[in-house]
C-alpha cells in the first residue's frame, strides 16, 4: 500500500506563498503583484526573501505568475534550486542577480523573458555537481 504525500501551502503575513519540506521553504509566489517590488528611475526590481516564517528559502517553484512588472530579479543567498518555468513568460525581465548558493536552474526557468540569450545560457549551465566529480572519481 502506498502513502500519498500532500503538499501544504502557507502564506506569510506579508503575502509570500511557500511550501515546506524538511525544514526548508520552497517559495511559490506572492499574493500581491506589488509585494517585493521597488522602483527607481523607471526600473522595477523584485527582491525575493531569504526566509519565510523563519524558514530558509531553498528553492523557487514554478508558480511565479504575478511578476509581469519586474525588470530585475534579485535572488537571495541560500537559494539553491530554480524549478522549470519558474519565471517563464515574464517578458519585462531583463536582468537576474543570482546567489553563490545557486546549484541548479531548470532549462526553461527563464523561457520567453527579455534576458539576453548569453545570460540564459549561463543560467541554464548551472547544474549540481555529480557526487563522483566532487570526490574526483
Amino acid at each position: 500500500m502506498s502513502e500519498k504525500c500532500s503538499l501544504v501551502f502557507y502564506t506569510t503575513p506579508e503575502g509570500w506563498l511557500y511550501s515546506e519540506l524538511a525544514g526548508l521553504a520552497w517559495l511559490e509566489g506572492r499574493r500581491s503583484s506589488r509585494l517585493g517590488i521597488s522602483r527607481k528611475d523607471g526600473i522595477a526590481t523584485l527582491r525575493l526573501p531569504a526566509k519565510v516564517d523563519g524558514l530558509p528559502v531553498y528553492g523557487l517553484s514554478m508558480t511565479f505568475d504575478k511578476y509581469d512588472d519586474a525588470d530585475v530579479l534579485v535572488i537571495p543567498e541560500g537559494v539553491a534550486l530554480i524549478a522549470g518555468r519558474a519565471f517563464a513568460l515574464r517578458r519585462r525581465l531583463k536582468r537576474v542577480e543570482i546567489p553563490s548558493t545557486l546549484r541548479e536552474v531548470a532549462g526553461d526557468a527563464f523561457a520567453d523573458t527579455a534576458l539576453p540569450p548569453a545570460r540564459k545560457r549561463e543560467l541554464y549551465a548551472i547544474r549540481m555537481a555529480d557526487p563522483a566529480e566532487k570526490e574526483g572519481l
